[in-house]
């Protein structure tokens, strides 16, 4: 059981190290783009979308593709303080501290992610979707190894417990006169 939970700990980290470079890296290349991010076709057609569905105005689209660019940062910065917290404390260990950084980190990637995706799906785009949908299920494998990651090194998952012993009801009157 604990080769599982070690196993489960180091993908953890590779995952929160892959989010913390990819979006750190999204990030930065919409923040310092010229047209801030509008030169990549997924996000131009979030702007777009954002545009029609809102009636922005050109100062408006900039604002918010900049705005969507400070979250990708702010959440690679989450993943980047969980990981540094991990590696500070002890040695991988489950301390609520991690813990509420990485719900925080994921919570966040979720939330980003869907505004995302939203537009994507709602215009029946593919490849836009399918990035953000494999993101979300990375966040749904960190959070389940999260889980795994905290269960104590002795205790036995609930399927390898011994059943309850069911109590056998008596036979009735009229089966026993037979």
């Amino acid at each position: 059981m604990r080769a599982a939970t070690q196993a489960a700990t180091f993908i953890l980290g590779a995952i929160c190290c892959y989010f913390a470079l990819s979006w750190a890296l999204d990030a930065a290349r919409v923040l310092t783009s010229p047209w801030i991010g509008l030169d990549d076709f997924a996000h131009a057609e979030i702007a777009h979308f954002l545009r029609q569905t809102f009636g922005l105005g050109a100062d408006g689209v900039l604002l918010t593709t900049a705005a969507l660019g400070a979250g990708k940062l702010a959440v690679a910065a989450l993943f980047v303080v969980y990981l540094v917290e991990r590696l500070r404390g002890d040695r991988w260990r489950g301390d609520d501290e991690h813990q509420m950084t990485l719900r925080a980190a994921l919570a966040a990637l979720i939330g980003l992610s869907t505004v995302l995706a939203l537009p994507a799906i709602l215009l029946g785009r593919d490849a836009p979707a399918l990035a953000y949908s494999l993101q979300l299920l990375l966040a749904a494998a960190a959070g389940a190894l999260s889980l795994i990651e905290q269960m104590p090194v002795g205790q036995a998952p609930v399927a390898a417990m011994e059943p309850v012993a069911e109590p056998v009801a008596a036979e009735p009157e009229y089966a026993q006169a037979a």
